[in-house]
């Protein structure tokens, strides 16, 4: 056997284990990958119901958080001297009206933001969301809400397409967004998007990841949801008396404390359970890492001697022994 005939051999043997080691790093990554998914699909069913309740009821702790703040407010004009002597529904109005700004104020910052957040889309994440021949569902849900807001029950992805063509969507669709009075949002549409607000797969950093336009677009949807319960909180009643705004503000403080001790066990079990859930996740990780450290190192010697096989070439040799 000539001296390239066993060079050749040697590379060959070389590059054989080179491969041997690569398939045995994919196959423990493809393994990793496999146990993990696993893991997760099996705490998914637990930990779900769990998230549901604990994100629906934040929700409505927020919203009767804010309502209690208005109602204090009001309680705390309606004992003042001025508003006594004259028990005027004008003269109510006109001191809740610092508050009302307030809120309004800080509901349009959030308006403003949202209109950004939809206006900063480039053109090309919307034509990567335009691509989908079938879209993550809490996209589908987030555009479907739009239309829903803009008086359209006939939501199909096909028509959807329409609305997010760079024609529309940045010659119209965004001004019409930004016109938008969520005053106009009846209690039919308010009632209707709920579940979807009250969904934590519809949360704006769900949404998101799944698609830029679409978290942008789920920002926008609730926000209007947020304005629209906002201005019936706000909306001027009938002259109330003190008597009674004490005695809403004791019912909702009741029905705060309710949903608190309602969420509590939900929240230590889900605690627990994600917990648990990373604990387990690093033991596994740990275990890859265990095997794939060394299998690495292996696999750098073989391609080190792959490629120290491959310099050592008779013919390269000669050709410095030449010079």
């Amino acid at each position: 056997m000539s001296v390239e005939d066993d060079w050749t051999k040697e590379v060959s043997e070389a590059e054989e284990e080179l491969n041997a080691k690569a398939k045995l790093m994919a196959r423990l990554k493809s393994e990793y990958t496999h146990n993990l998914n696993k893991l997760t699909e099996s705490y998914y069913p637990k930990m779900r119901p769990l998230h549901v309740q604990v994100y629906q009821s934040r929700k409505f702790q927020t919203y009767i958080d804010k309502e209690i703040s208005w109602k204090a407010k009001k309680l705390e004009i309606l004992g003042s001297t001025t508003l006594r002597q004259t028990g005027g529904f004008i003269e109510e109005m006109v001191a809740m009206k610092e508050v009302r700004e307030r809120l309004t104020l800080e509901q349009r910052r959030a308006f403003d933001a949202a209109i950004a957040a939809l206006t900063a889309v480039s053109k090309e994440e919307m034509s990567v969301l335009r691509k989908y021949e079938h879209p993550p569902q809490c996209v589908l849900d987030t555009i479907e809400a739009v239309y829903l807001l803009r008086g359209d029950t006939n939501f199909s992805w096909e028509d959807a397409r329409i609305l997010l063509c760079d024609t529309y969507y940045y010659g119209f669709f965004i001004a019409k967004a930004k016109a938008f009075d969520a005053q106009s949002v009846s209690d039919e549409v308010l009632e209707k998007l709920t579940p979807l607000i009250l969904d934590p797969d519809f949360e704006v950093q769900q949404v998101s990841a799944a698609s830029v336009p679409g978290g942008a677009m789920a920002l926008w949807v609730h926000t209007i949801y947020d304005t629209a319960k906002l201005i019936r909180m706000m909306k001027s009643a009938p002259l109330e008396t003190a008597d009674t705004v004490r005695e809403t503000i004791t019912v909702l403080r009741a029905s705060l404390q309710h949903k608190k001790d309602e969420v509590s066990g939900a929240e230590q079990k889900l605690e627990a359970l994600q917990m648990e859930y990373e604990q387990r996740r690093k033991d596994l990780k740990h275990r890859y890492d265990q095997a794939m450290v060394p299998l690495q190192e292996a696999f750098f010697e073989s391609h080190h001697n792959f490629t120290q096989a491959l310099s050592s070439s008779p013919k390269k040799m000669q050709k410095q022994i030449q010079y």
